[in-house]
């Protein structure tokens, strides 16, 4: 399918429907609440922020996926987020969340799940999906969230146009309910295939009770410090046995991996914000802008400053998802 500009007229007006129910937000208190929120039938509520509401304070249910269509701000506990257009994030349970808009205009999606959602059907599917299952089978935890940006991808906007359309539009609830259900497979699979590009990990929480995700986010978080000694100190691990326990868990060594981090958070940076490369150089741990930008090249085949000048225009701020 190809998506062209009007592909997306229809959803915020979509919601509209009565049929689908959704959030209610308190102004002055600026919070949402729930009124007959959840779909009673499918165990789910979809809404997007009012215009006339610049932010809202929420609690994730079940599982919460915000579907971003202009640049927001996100505030989860100590962290603030910068979500740019065609970003999707997805929350586990019980995380407070503060969404920021730039704009009144800005289009934010909000898809909250009840635990029931999540029937035998769905959890089957996503089982060789490492990512969503492991964050759907959290027990206990605070604050997980992860951000992907899927960078404008032709295939997830695909999906993303076919799930928001049958959530918002379609009135046959029981044809519904199983196109949505496949859907919403579909685009945890894409997202876990392309996981390594489209994960955001600077700005995910990772999962730290897994090894993984507890060393990838140690590693974010410590771009301009962290060797292999220091890593393997950190987790009470002799560096030569660390060093073959991460080949083992990443299929690649440390300062690949390490390299390859840095050079996704520059790239991010150069998009996100308005620092010099200079600056961003030093945020992500180069000293030698030389080899940053050799680096930089042979990773995405372009410098940074052609990047910035190429995908700017991709990711600048839209007045709305018809743009």
């Amino acid at each position: 399918m190809i998506i062209n500009n009007e592909t997306f007229i229809p959803f915020h007006k979509a919601l509209q429907i009565k049929n689908h129910q959704g959030f209610t937000f308190n102004e002055s208190k600026n919070i949402y609440t729930k009124k007959n929120s959840f779909n009673k039938l499918f165990h789910y509520q979809i809404c997007t922020i009012p215009d006339d509401i610049s932010s809202i304070i929420a609690k994730s249910s079940c599982f919460t996926m915000l579907i971003f269509f202009n640049k927001c701000k996100l505030i989860i506990g100590n962290e603030t987020i910068i979500c740019m257009p065609y970003s999707i994030m997805f929350i586990k349970k019980g995380c407070h969340y503060k969404l920021q808009k730039k704009q009144s205009t800005d289009v934010v999606f909000i898809f909250d799940c009840h635990e029931d959602f999540f029937d035998n059907f769905i959890v089957s599917q996503i089982a060789d999906c490492p990512i969503f299952y492991d964050l759907l089978n959290l027990t206990d935890a605070k604050n997980e969230y992860l951000l992907f940006d899927y960078q404008k991808d032709s295939s997830i906007l695909s999906t993303l146009h076919l799930f928001l359309t049958e959530l918002t539009q379609y009135k046959q609830a029981v044809h519904s309910a199983k196109n949505y259900k496949l859907l919403l497979v579909i685009l945890m699979s894409q997202l876990d295939r392309n996981h390594i590009p489209y994960l955001v990990i600077h700005d995910s929480s990772m999962m730290q009770c897994y090894d993984e995700g507890k060393i990838l986010k140690y590693l974010s978080d410590n771009f301009c410090t962290a060797t292999l000694s220091s890593t393997a100190e950190y987790f009470n691990f002799h560096p030569a046995y660390f060093s073959t326990l991460f080949k083992k868990l990443f299929h690649q060594s440390f300062s690949k991996k390490l390299l390859s981090l840095k050079l996704e958070h520059a790239k991010r940076l150069l998009i996100t914000t308005n620092l010099t490369t200079t600056e961003i150089m030093h945020c992500v741990g180069f000293n030698d802008k030389s080899y940053f930008f050799k680096s930089f090249k042979t990773y995405y085949q372009i410098t940074p400053l052609q990047y910035r000048k190429t995908y700017s225009s991709l990711y600048q701020n839209k007045k709305n998802p018809t743009e």
